[in-house]
């Protein structure tokens, strides 16, 4: 099981209380799939993972790194060229940049929304002319992430679609 440098901290201060690495390593992933926010962080104090003065902070910093890992994850499967970005606006979570229409709008852009109770895939077009929730985990199969933001694209008629080096299929 992959996991992140934010994640290896709270895994090594349950280990150094003499727990096992295996199981702090699923104990975690599981609590990190099941929880955001506030709740993840009171699970993260609850199983030891960290004090009550550090979990939110490190509850915050997983998030951030698991949202990236998935967003790079789906970025490299595309059929299409992007580009990786920080949002800059929120939590600073990575995005992906799929074109810009005219040189003087926002580009298309797709991501995880993380402030929202179960965290989702989205799309947007230039300034939010058009903006679709996908309903689809953020933790979700990357290559389904794929697909589903491929076919949006297209749809959306995103630039970077408009280069697609082949179609995905299902």
């Amino acid at each position: 099981m992959t996991t992140t440098p934010q994640a290896d901290k709270l895994i090594a201060t349950r280990v150094r209380q003499g727990a096992n690495p295996t199981e702090c390593t699923q104990l975690l992933n599981d609590l990190a799939t099941a929880h955001t926010g506030d709740n993840l962080a009171s699970a993260l104090e609850h199983h030891s993972f960290a004090t009550a003065a550090s979990a939110e902070h490190a509850a915050h910093a997983l998030e951030i790194e698991r949202i990236d890992n998935h967003v790079t994850a789906v970025a490299a499967l595309l059929p299409f060229p992007v580009e990786v970005e920080a949002e800059m606006g929120g939590m600073f979570t990575l995005q992906i940049l799929l074109g810009t229409r005219t040189p003087d709008t926002a580009p298309d852009r797709a991501g995880i929304n993380p402030h929202v109770l179960r965290a989702t895939w989205w799309i947007e077009t230039a300034d939010g002319e058009a903006s679709e929730d996908s309903g689809i985990p953020a933790t979700a199969d990357p290559a389904l992430v794929a697909y589903w933001l491929t076919q949006r694209a297209i749809a959306l008629g995103s630039p970077a679609a408009a280069h697609s080096r082949e179609p995905l299929s299902a």
